[in-house]
């Protein structure tokens, strides 16, 4: 959760009614995010996916120098037993086909 404020996630996690975290208790909360997110993008796929689709939202991203637009992509498919499900997700420079 690279670029996210502790601030914001504190209002997240309070107006899911867990109020009062500590700074260090959202710190670790976005690790173990982190991990989830690792483990998600890594895993294997398995079986077919005839049909797939590519949506993105643009969302402002905190990073080095600044703030930045990016494009969140996620990777939607229909698994050939037509269960519909996101297979990936990424984050790139821009919404355009070369990413």
């Amino acid at each position: 959760m690279n670029g996210v404020s502790t601030r914001k996630v504190e209002r997240l996690v309070t107006q899911l009614g867990l109020a009062g975290m500590s700074r260090s208790a959202v710190s670790r909360l976005c690790a173990g995010l982190d991990e989830q997110v690792r483990f998600f993008r890594e895993r294997p796929l398995e079986g077919a996916y005839p049909y797939l689709w590519l949506d993105a939202k643009v969302e402002k991203v905190r990073e080095r120098g600044g703030v930045r637009h990016k494009a969140l992509v996620v990777a939607y498919g229909v698994h050939e037993t037509g269960r519909r499900e996101v297979i990936g997700i990424d984050v790139g420079e821009a919404e355009t086909e070369a990413f």
